[in-house]
């Protein structure tokens, strides 16, 4: 039976320089952790009848800084396991600033438990710089 699921994540920095217009470097960091454990129903077969379940979706990572340069280091991946923890499918991927399709298929059975895994992870990091001082300069990220 058809189902979809959506999530984001985002944050905001402030990158600052100090009175002379040195920026020293910084680390920004955020993670997203999502579980769920949805059952594989059927209108008509039987409980236990094997089953081609398709996973197909899209992950984009956004990048916004008015600073200096970043590093980015985006991971996004997507597990499904059956109760023994068996891992039936996954999907790991994405650059800084990418938009990716992605699907894959498994074997499962209908009444079957599974567990979803989905994971989110974003760092930026900047080196030292100089700007001008006093200057503020914003770090946007969303997934």
């Amino acid at each position: 039976m058809p189902a979809s699921a959506a999530f984001s994540a985002g944050s905001t920095g402030v990158l600052s320089a100090d009175a002379d217009g040195h920026f020293e470097g910084s680390f920004e960091a955020a993670t997203l952790w999502l579980e769920a454990g949805p059952a594989i129903v059927s209108t008509g077969e039987a409980i236990g009848t094997p089953v081609r379940v398709d996973v197909a979706g899209s992950a984009d990572s956004l990048w916004g800084s008015s600073g200096p340069t970043l590093d980015v280091l985006p991971t996004f991946d997507l597990v499904v396991r059956e109760a023994g923890a068996h891992i039936l499918g996954s999907w790991q991927g994405l650059d800084a600033g990418g938009s990716v399709s992605f699907s894959f298929s498994y074997q499962g059975l209908v009444g079957q438990v599974l567990s979803f895994s989905l994971s989110h992870d974003s760092r930026a990091m900047g080196a030292a710089a100089a700007m001008a001082a006093g200057a503020g300069h914003t770090l946007d990220s969303a997934a």
